[in-house]
């Protein structure tokens, strides 16, 4: 079987053909599956506050659900939690950068429903690679060349995940070309997504 390759252009062309609630759910689940690599440092961050992150996160969830959002409160959000990025200068610790690009991921998720463009959802996705691509170096050691590249792309960690991807695009799709499904669809995305962020960093 041929191995998935996650393309950020790629993918913001496949998003810009959804509403903007259909977006965010897309861009939230990728902040759900990177919240646990935020919880599980907090008691190493200094500056972490793992609860409030879920609050915004499922905010943002009950949001998109009911089709209606409010920009000022969205623009506290993405204020709060650049507050929650860890500082690389202030205290560095294990685990660091998946800290990082849970929060980003979720600001992303925020700024997807904020503003309405598909960039923002595409770039939470891209966290989500990011974090992954880290995570199966630090098992395979460090890469450079293109081929060592493609072998940690084609890991099962990241292949799983881009087919994650794939299935809520699909939904996602399938949503928008069948009006009044959108909050059914979106609540059935969130529950995946919660389940899946327990194996976002193991197979199940």
């Amino acid at each position: 079987m041929t191995a998935l390759q996650f393309s950020r252009d790629d993918l913001s062309k496949k998003l810009s053909s959804l509403p903007r609630r259909l977006r965010t759910a897309f861009a939230a689940a990728c902040a759900q599956r990177l919240m646990p690599g935020y919880i599980r440092s907090a008691s190493r961050n200094l500056n972490a506050n793992p609860q409030q992150a879920i609050k915004i996160l499922g905010e943002v969830w009950n949001d998109i659900q009911s089709g209606s959002s409010d920009p000022n409160k969205l623009n506290r959000d993405v204020e709060t939690c650049a507050a929650l990025i860890p500082d690389y200068d202030v205290s560095y610790f294990d685990g660091i950068e998946y800290a990082e690009d849970a929060i980003c991921s979720l600001i992303f998720a925020i700024e997807s429903e904020l503003k309405g463009g598909a960039e923002e959802a595409a770039w939470a996705a891209d966290r989500v690679h990011t974090s992954l691509f880290h995570f199966v170096e630090s098992l395979v050691g460090h890469v450079e060349t293109r081929a060592e590249m493609a072998r940690i792309d084609s890991h099962p960690l990241i292949q799983t995940e881009l087919r994650r991807q794939e299935a809520d695009l699909a939904d996602l799709q399938t949503a928008a070309k069948s009006p009044g499904s959108e909050a059914e669809i979106i609540a059935r995305i969130r529950r995946r997504a919660q389940v899946d962020s327990e194996f976002f960093f193991r197979l199940p």
